[in-house]
């Protein structure tokens, strides 16, 4: 367990890589997790590399860089396990058929 759980850290910017149903949804749901925490809780990082990141005077856009990122690569990695190009990657960026391409993603086997 511990295993996958450093592969999957290392290999978080991987567009190449193939991912399971179940990773896919659980490294989806602590991404949603992790980048949104700052702005819930309303509190400054402590690391100066997310500082550099998330800079609260300069605006989040470093931040929603790095979300975007990291969405897409997951997108990337799920469609690679299902034998799909990595454009249909793109579908998440239109309002009502990311929808349905993550419920594809999630129910595919």
């Amino acid at each position: 367990m511990i295993k996958c759980i450093v592969h999957r850290i290392k290999n978080i910017f991987s567009f190449s890589e193939e991912v399971w149903r179940l990773d896919f949804f659980l490294t989806f749901i602590v991404t949603i997790i992790i980048t949104n925490l700052p702005i819930f809780l309303n509190i400054k990082p402590v690391n100066k590399l997310f500082d550099f990141i998330i800079t609260y005077d300069y605006g989040m856009g470093g931040y929603i860089i790095l979300l975007i990122i990291l969405h897409l690569s997951n997108i990337c990695r799920r469609l690679n396990d299902m034998g799909k190009h990595n454009g249909y990657a793109l579908i998440a960026f239109i309002p009502i058929l990311n929808l349905i391409l993550l419920l594809a993603l999630l129910l595919t086997p």
